[in-house]
């Protein structure tokens, strides 16, 4: 027969056969080495286990058979205490043996099933851990203790409860003291068996109550020394994290980095350059072989992603820079008059700080040499800064005393053409009654020529000019004096700081860029002030008309001084309002806001009334031209008390005519809930707290909201959208009155 031919064998397969061969013979080496690790002597093994932790001797006693036998012997309670007292580890409890204690401490899992979900912690109190599975059939709440006790026991619950171990704990959604029901039956079981004042009974009852103050006490330990082991673990893991974070920093930045390639603050959340850094696992080179294309990547991402961010916080902080060498400066500054209306915001506004500020996308520090470039020019900065606001408010103000003029000049014309009007129909009215017809021919009405008619203005016009042009000169007494046209109480400006409109004085609106905050973090919304290019401030015709009206109505002239009207402070009432704030009195800025706003308010329902086709009868009960109100029946629409009208220097007083005068008001400004705690003098600025709400008073916004407060509606009000409701009936009949027309009850179908 020919020889048996066999199957060659590749080179690939005696590749796999030196794998498989190496494999084995690895795990051959690795059970040799087992082996001899358990083959020690008992002496060399103990010696060996006594440096171990308690939590070690855990692990070992469950690795195999032999050790388990020798750990879980009474002998070897010895290396159990040496492995305690090497690690700072508690005193084990008499009830327990050490095993037993160190599975408490160290163990894993449920210690009555195989859950191995349970409590964060073991309950020390009960010796045991447990999974919430489990936990409601196990335990009870202490409270329902009454209930369970049989009768016949001769103990009360009180007392029985300092018989059993219990722990006040939070378990899911529920908390409460619990108590092992398993301790319950057991003391229960001994209590019926031992005779009521018998010595046995008595006996049992302090040797219990010993025993159950003990574990509390050895519990407390055990906490305490748990607590304080997850604190060192922490910190430890915090170390090694700090030790991860300094190495990568160096390597990085040995290959050339910088701090805004290392700097994660504005990365994404898929970005994994966080969960490479903040990793408790020490830095080897294969791991860092590893996490070094991946950090890379994500620098190379916030380099095209995040530039945007990162020069908007290096422009901050040279902008902080600046700031603070700028107020190390201040000092020099305090010659200069007004020199604390330049503000930090201001300063960051000079060409030659934006210019210093942006230099290569703003990352040049700031040096000594640099500031020397600003200081040059900041004195003449502060000094030319504080003219630039001045003629700002002044050219102003004169814009809108030409608005205001126009308004008044169209308002006469208006009431001008209405009597013209009513004259027409009274002629008429006569003619016809002497047998005259408009419709005849060559019919001509006799003296009433109209408004259009004349060859030149008016005397009235003359007098509207006087009444609305003010003086441009300065008042010529004293150093530094404010331009005289500022000076007048209807020099207001309105000041838009983020949606909010607030209408103020010229001293008001300085003393407010002048004056910093107490307590600047006390308010959370406080932004800090911004430069004055950037402030949102305006006046217009409508101020102003508004102002002069306000004034003639209240017996004062055109000239009259706004120091006089602030020293005042909240005595203008509106009359035509039963409530709210401008019925209890509010400032004179607040008095012309307050008419403002209703006469807008009127505008705009008028708007509503036209786009909605409503037919509502609206009215304006808040217009200050007698013509149109005297008709209507009202009076006066604003008063303020007469004995002060000579009071505070009157309304020609010099007060407020210098700057250094203004600048003596200039400080801190304490925030409003702090100052309602803290007793203020009198000459303290006092604003409105509740604002104009629709309220009778503060308190009320503090029980009941305004539906419960106010149930009577009106109803012509809602066919414009506009809810408005009041307490009565009768106080709704006003409002009908003053907002919509005139008339009697049964007249009024909308009530």
């Amino acid at each position: 027969m020919p020889p048996r031919k066999r199957i060659k064998v590749s080179d690939e397969q005696d590749d796999l056969t030196s794998e498989t061969n190496a494999v084995t013979k690895k795990k051959a080496i690795e059970s040799v080495k087992l082996s001899a690790i358990v083959a020690l002597p008992n002496e060399i093994f103990a010696e060996i286990a006594k440096h171990s932790s308690p939590e070690d001797l855990l692990h070992l006693a469950r690795t195999c058979r032999q050790w388990r036998v020798m750990l879980m012997s009474k002998a070897s309670k010895y290396i159990w205490e040496a492995a305690r007292e090497a690690h700072s580890v508690p005193n084990c409890p008499d009830d327990l043996n050490e095993p037993k204690f160190a599975d408490l401490l160290f163990g894993k899992g449920c210690m009555s099933c195989s859950a191995s979900k349970t409590f964060k912690h073991p309950l020390f109190e009960f010796r045991t851990r447990f999974p919430d599975s489990i936990f409601s059939l196990s335990f009870f709440k202490t409270k329902s203790l009454y209930q369970k006790l049989p009768s016949g026991l001769f103990i009360n619950a009180n007392d029985f409860l300092s018989l059993i171990p219990n722990l006040s704990l939070k378990w899911g959604n529920k908390s409460g003291n619990y108590a092992l029901q398993s301790d319950c039956d057991l003391l229960v079981q001994s209590l019926q068996t031992l005779p009521h004042g018998s010595e046995e009974r008595i006996k049992y009852l302090e040797e219990r109550k010993e025993s159950t103050q003990a574990i509390k006490m050895s519990s407390r330990e055990m906490r305490m020394w748990l607590e304080d082991s997850e604190r060192q673990k922490e910190r430890s893991k915090h170390e090694s994290m700090r030790n991860r974070r300094a190495e990568i920093t160096k390597r990085l930045t040995a290959l050339g980095y910088g701090d805004e390639d290392l700097d994660s603050r504005f990365d994404e959340r898929d970005w994994k350059w966080r969960s490479l850094f903040d990793n408790s696992t020490p830095l080897t080179e294969r791991s860092w072989k590893s996490i070094l294309p991946q950090l890379e990547k994500t620098i190379k991402l916030r380099r095209e992603l995040k530039a945007p961010q990162f020069l908007t916080l290096r422009r901050s902080r040279r902008e902080y820079e600046m700031k603070t060498r700028f107020s190390q400066h201040l000092p020099q500054l305090e010659n200069i008059p007004r020199h604390k209306l330049f503000l930090e915001a201001d300063l960051l506004e000079l060409p030659v700080v934006k210019e210093l500020t942006e230099e290569d996308e703003c990352r040049v520090a700031l040096t000594e040499e640099r500031w020397n470039g600003v200081q040059n020019v900041l004195v003449q900065a502060v000094a030319d800064h504080a003219a630039k606001i001045e003629k700002y408010c002044t050219d102003a103000i004169a814009d809108a005393e030409q608005g205001a003029m126009d308004l008044a000049k169209e308002r006469w014309y208006e009431n001008r053409v209405k009597s013209w009007k009513e004259m027409e129909e009274a002629i008429d009215a006569e003619m016809r009654e002497l047998g005259y017809s408009s419709d005849d021919s060559g019919y001509e009405r006799p003296g009433n020529m109209h408004p259009d008619e004349f060859e030149e203005n008016p005397d009235e016009f003359h007098d509207i000019d006087d009444t609305y042009q003010l003086d441009y000169e300065r008042n010529a007494e004293g150093p530094d004096p404010v331009l005289a046209r500022l000076t007048f109480a209807q020099s207001l400006f309105e000041r838009n700081v983020r949606g909010v409109k607030t209408i103020m004085s010229y001293a008001e609106l300085l003393r407010k860029r002048a004056t910093k905050p107490l307590l600047p973090g006390f308010n959370p919304d406080f932004d800090g002030p911004v430069a004055w290019c950037k402030e949102d401030i305006r006046t217009s015709g409508q101020i102003i008309d508004t102002a002069v009206l306000l004034l003639e109505h209240l017996g004062f002239d055109s000239r009259t001084k706004m120091a006089y009207m602030s020293a005042c402070r909240d005595v203008f009432f509106c009359r035509r309002c039963s409530r709210g704030p401008a019925s209890d009195g509010v400032t004179w800025p607040k008095l012309v806001e307050h008419f403002i706003y209703e006469n807008n308010r009127y505008s705009g329902l008028c708007q509503k009334n036209l786009e909605r086709d409503a037919d509502v009868p609206l009215q304006n009960d808040h217009s200050l031209d007698a013509e149109e109100y005297t008709p209507l029946g009202f009076g006066v629409p604003v008063s303020m008390p007469k004995n002060l009208r000579t009071a505070h220097g009157g309304p020609s007083t010099n007060a407020g005519q210098l700057y250094t005068q203004l600048e003596a008001t200039w400080g801190y400004e304490m925030p409003q809930g702090l100052a309602n705690d803290v007793e203020m003098d009198e000459d303290e600025p006092v604003g409105i707290p509740w604002g104009d709400m629709g309220y009778d008073s503060a308190d009320d916004l503090l029980y009941e909201d305004y539906d419960t407060l106010y149930t009577e509606k009106c109803k012509l009000c809602a066919k414009l959208g506009v809810s408005h409701a009041e307490r009565s009936r009768i106080r709704l009949e006003q409002h009908m009155k003053r907002r919509h027309v005139s008339f009697t009850r049964w007249r009024s179908p909308f009530l």
